[in-house]
């Protein structure tokens, strides 16, 4: 065997076996980065800050929840009574016409109603207005109606 051969080989099987040195590290883009646990620890307490500053902000918006409300209330008192009217009115609307309906789908009451509609009609056309003087009867009781409601003669 050739010295300088041998020499050559120890040398290269030397590079080959140490340990690589960061200046021999070549980062490439494309691969993942690895974080060392110290990196890992520090953006786990990072995150746990951040959900803390929003717990904190979430907790002081409950805290004030009650004024809050109290001075929306106070500040629109008229809207929130013209709301709270229209929603009654709403419901008052609402209620009977379900009632109605209800009633509707039982069998013979819908032709029942029906007839005494009927009957109704024929009865108000023949009491007010067959004859000139029931018309004008009528039309007396509606003006005094009209004069009760607005309070004012017209």
């Amino acid at each position: 065997m050739n010295p300088e051969t041998v020499n050559n080989y120890t040398e290269e099987s030397e590079t080959r076996l140490r340990q690589p040195e960061e200046a021999d590290i070549v980062v490439n883009d494309t691969e993942p980065k690895l974080l060392t646990p110290q990196k890992i620890s520090n953006e786990a307490s990072a995150t746990t800050v951040e959900w803390q500053k929003y717990g904190e902000k979430i907790g002081n918006f409950l805290q004030d929840l009650p004024n809050y409300i109290g001075r929306i209330f106070t500040e629109n008192k008229s809207l929130l009574g013209v709301l709270g009217i229209f929603f009654v009115a709403l419901i008052a609307v609402k209620f009977p016409l379900a009632i109605l309906c209800a009633i509707n789908d039982l069998p013979f009451v819908a032709p029942t109603f029906q007839l005494v509609g009927f009957g109704v009609t024929a009865w108000f056309v023949y009491r007010y207005l067959v004859r000139a003087s029931n018309r004008q009867e009528l039309s007396t009781e509606i003006k005094s109606l009209k004069q009760q409601f607005l309070g004012e003669k017209s």
